[in-house]
């Protein structure tokens, strides 16, 4: 019998084991990660049983009677273990329309996480929405390069002349703790200036967010004669 429910909090840590062994083993759907911005987004996350056993996640947030997956993250989908059947998926997906149509909800927005990110294929999650005759309101591109696979990629002309010229400048990379120096000197300005907006995730969240996800963001830095010259945030996904 397949079930679906709200998730509690109370199932932090069933949501994160199966998060780990599942397809899809983002730490972006990590309830340590998820909920640091719960006074803005309200959870709505759901959760699928077949007979009992957990089989499938669906981060989510709820806006006005809309389910979002989800509205606080840069992706969303749904998430399930790397050995379920096509059909199964596609009968646990039925089962939760079903459950949020009963719930009141009165549109669902789905933001499929990047097929990079799956250990197998996402086709029937394609093939579950054309059934339902979803609409199709926003395309983004991703890119990723296979370092297994491609171990000695080759830089362009130019990125090979920049690295030997920092090099011989004296310009040094680091990786450093503390996230303050490059956003109060270097992003938040460069932003402002730029855009006229502000970091995605403030000092003290991104900050918060790196001493709950152990080892998942990591910072560095380019000096050259310890003045900071450059950043880059990492966030690392298995």
């Amino acid at each position: 019998m397949i079930t679906v429910r709200r998730y509690r909090k109370t199932d932090a840590e069933l949501w994160n084991d199966f998060l780990e062994t599942s397809r899809t083993n983002s730490f972006l759907f990590s309830r340590s990660f998820m909920e640091y911005h719960g006074d803005r987004f309200e959870d709505h996350s759901l959760m699928v049983f077949d007979d009992g056993h957990l089989v499938g996640l669906f981060p989510a947030n709820i806006n006005d009677k809309k389910l979002v997956s989800h509205g606080g993250l840069t992706y969303g989908g749904f998430v399930t273990a790397k050995d379920v059947a096509v059909k199964k998926s596609l009968r646990y997906l039925v089962e939760l329309v079903s459950f949020s149509n009963k719930a009141g909800i009165e549109k669902i927005l789905f933001k499929q996480s990047p097929s990079f990110y799956s250990s197998v294929s996402q086709d029937e999650i394609d093939y579950a929405m054309f059934l339902a005759e979803a609409k199709m309101y926003r395309v983004d591109i991703s890119f990723a390069v296979n370092q297994q696979m491609n171990p000695r990629i080759k830089y362009q002309e130019r990125r090979s002349r920049a690295i030997k010229k920092a090099k011989k400048n004296g310009v040094v990379i680091l990786e450093v703790q503390d996230f303050s120096p490059f956003w109060n000197e270097i992003l938040i300005p460069n932003l402002q200036r730029r855009f006229g907006v502000d970091p995605v995730h403030s000092l003290t969240e991104i900050t918060y967010l790196a001493a709950n996800n152990s080892g998942k963001i990591r910072q560095f830095e380019a000096r050259q004669n310890n003045v900071l010259l450059a950043g880059t945030t990492i966030f690392e996904t298995p």
